[in-house]
């Protein structure tokens, strides 16, 4: 049941009933099945991994992977290697372990190449792209994430479809294409929300609100950032929330308002990525650091370092609280 019941936990944003029902399956588990044993390593290696929360270790999800991969190698079963090479890669993506996540992702895109896995290579192509996204290698993404979308709409995959929209959407909206990021991003959203997928919706949400802040119009900016930030809060996506809390922090620096309320914010996503074990991304750190430059010089140093420790100290629910409560942030 853990194994079959990933993709229902994710969609709806049952992260914690997930991590519950995986942690006591894997306790309980006899070994006499290993193909039930590798599938629910790999459900626990998502949620443990690239959904950690405060307080776990997100080199268990690393961990419980590569028990998953270990069995199905065992196995000789290349379809299911590859599906769980796919997620690995992506947690490996996430803990900032981009030549490792390539190699996965590229393995697992070779082998459901051969296949004729459609699903599997829209999976695959998207998380290989992504560590070019990361570093800002955005023409080498782009080509890669349309061999994603067209493979998601060969497999009729209406999840895979909007991830990839979802990509190209970033992709573009980072090379300044803001028109096609619009579109991409509308449609996306559009998906999302007909299949009920909460974290991806609320993921895009961001996107178009940091597409609005772009366009200066910095109240709908973040309007959509806040109610993505609650969506997140509400189904525990903790690194979403970091993600959340970073977008709003610089939707307020483009826009020039409260300089002490930017550095709280990045104090308290930069508290929660610590936590948490998952570092920004280069491209968006740049960014983020970019905007803290800026900030600074218009305090001294004594206030910089009260508003930067004033958010450190926050935990995720106090920082959470603070974005949805304060005034400076209703549009």
């Amino acid at each position: 049941m853990c194994g079959a019941l990933a993709k229902f936990w994710f969609n709806h944003g049952h992260l914690r009933e997930a991590k519950f029902w995986t942690r006591l399956a894997l306790y309980a588990d006899d070994r006499s099945c290993p193909e039930a044993r590798a599938k629910a390593l790999r459900t626990a290696g998502f949620f443990f991994g690239q959904l950690a929360g405060v307080g776990e270790d997100s080199e268990l999800g690393k961990t419980y992977f590569e028990q998953s991969l270990a069995i199905w190698q065992e196995l000789g079963a290349e379809k299911e290697e590859a599906f769980t090479l796919v997620h690995y890669a992506f947690l490996l993506y996430r803990l900032g372990l981009l030549d490792e996540a390539r190699r996965a992702a590229q393995k697992s895109l070779e082998i459901s190449s051969a296949a004729g896995d459609q699903a599997n290579i829209a999976r695959s192509a998207n998380n290989l792209a992504l560590t070019w996204l990361e570093i800002g290698e955005f023409g080498q993404a782009k080509p890669v994430f349309e061999v994603a979308l067209a493979a998601a709409r060969s497999a009729h995959d209406k999840y895979l479809e909007g991830l990839s929209l979802h990509y190209l959407g970033e992709t573009a909206l980072r090379t300044g294409e803001l028109a096609q990021a619009k579109e991409c991003l509308t449609r996306s959203l559009g998906l999302c929300e007909s299949l009920g997928n909460r974290p991806l919706a609320a993921r895009t949400q961001l996107l178009r609100g940091e597409l609005a802040s772009s366009e200066g119009n910095f109240a709908e900016a973040l309007k959509l950032q806040r109610a993505a930030l609650k969506d997140l809060s509400e189904i525990e996506d903790t690194q979403g929330i970091a993600a959340a809390l970073e977008a709003l922090a610089c939707t307020l620096a483009e826009e020039g308002w409260s300089p002490d309320l930017f550095l709280t914010l990045r104090g308290a996503a930069a508290g929660l990525r610590r936590d948490l074990g998952i570092p920004l991304s280069p491209s968006r750190g740049c960014t983020v650091e970019r905007y803290a430059e800026s900030v600074a010089a218009l305090l001294d140093e004594g206030s910089v370092r009260a508003a930067e420790e004033k958010g450190r100290s926050m935990s995720m629910t106090q920082a959470v609280e603070f974005a949805l409560g304060s005034a400076s942030l209703l549009p």
